[in-house]
């Protein structure tokens, strides 16, 4: 019998998507020496791209040092120039920072928020609000207490059913977390006045 070898999509197949929006990222977390870059990766097991992040310093694998990270100027310039090798920029999240990022997948349709309680709680949190690398997500930033425990959730449909809070929002996953991973960055704000990190009624009682 003949096996066939089947090789992963090249980069040049990769999702292809906006360039960053530098002169959105808000002015709360440009600053933070914190900053990574990401390139596509194919992950054949689950038959999806994947987002890899990298060091702006050292080009090499970001396995969550302090000297990996770089400043936003440093992996804007490392975009500028290899553009081709790397898709976008992330931050790395720290507990010490007092920052939590949420992450709604799949939750838009034609630009809008798909479900009505999710388009509540995101307005209520009212801080900075940006579309995902794919354009069919939301990112959230919002300004908590540094003295909050790590937090790290993530709630996911897959094969074994839909989590709750997937079904009440509408979207095929939610991620919470202050520390312990990155997250990627586009500066393309999902609407004009989400365009400011602020401490959130809801996330920072």
């Amino acid at each position: 019998m003949t096996t066939l070898a089947v090789k992963s999509p090249s980069v040049k197949n990769a999702p292809s998507i906006p360039a960053p929006n530098f002169s959105s990222i808000p002015a709360r977390i440009s600053p933070l020496e914190r900053w990574v870059v990401w390139r596509w990766k194919y992950d054949e097991k689950h038959d999806k791209w994947t987002k890899v992040p990298y060091s702006p310093i050292t080009h090499q694998l970001f396995h969550r040092k302090p000297n990996e990270c770089s400043t936003l100027e440093l992996a804007k310039r490392v975009i500028d120039y290899q553009g081709k090798r790397y898709a976008g920029v992330g931050i790395s999240a720290e507990l010490m920072d007092g920052l939590t990022y949420l992450d709604f997948d799949n939750c838009l349709e034609a630009g809008k928020i798909r479900g009505a309680e999710l388009e509540k709680f995101i307005l209520s949190l009212g801080s900075y609000t940006e579309v995902s690398p794919s354009g069919m997500g939301l990112r959230v930033i919002a300004e908590t207490p540094k003295t909050w425990s790590r937090i790290n959730e993530s709630r996911k449909q897959n094969e074994r059913g839909i989590p709750k809070v997937c079904v009440v929002y509408e979207c095929k996953g939610v991620e919470i977390w202050n520390d312990g991973k990155y997250a990627t960055i586009t500066g393309n704000l999902f609407r004009p006045e989400l365009c400011e990190v602020k401490r959130s009624i809801v996330t920072g009682k």
